[in-house]
């Protein structure tokens, strides 16, 4: 098999795991990418603060995660299932802020990350 393939396969896994987790919690997701290189965005207005959000809550645990996977042949199901338990955790916090209608910049303890590239030039 090879590395392509792979990681391909992971990705398939993942995006399926995001429509689960996203179905359980009643957030609503666009998901899209390569399957190598998956991502998702919240279909909400406050979609750069979840994603922000999601970074500082994985951080907390001591894992490197946003919306956005870059996948790898050393990636494996360990990760992914830690992965998933915080994600899962994180999307019911932000289910919570969109039920009640909370605005999420209260719960950063930075700033909002940005959306896509930006040049100082």
């Amino acid at each position: 098999i090879k590395s392509w393939d792979i990681v391909s396969g992971m990705g398939v896994k993942i995006k399926k795991n995001w429509e689960s987790l996203a179905k359980k919690n009643n957030i609503k997701l666009k998901i899209q990418g390569l399957s190598a290189l998956p991502r998702f965005d919240f279909l909400n207005e406050n979609n750069l603060y979840y994603k922000t959000f999601i970074s500082q809550e994985f951080l907390k645990r001591k894992f490197l995660a946003s919306n956005a996977i870059y996948l790898c042949t050393e990636h494996n199901m360990k990760i992914f299932n830690n992965y998933f338990d915080i994600l899962d955790s994180v999307f019911f916090k932000i289910s919570r802020l969109i039920k009640d209608n909370i605005n999420p910049q209260k719960l950063l303890n930075g700033t909002v990350c940005i959306s896509g590239i930006r040049s100082n030039y």
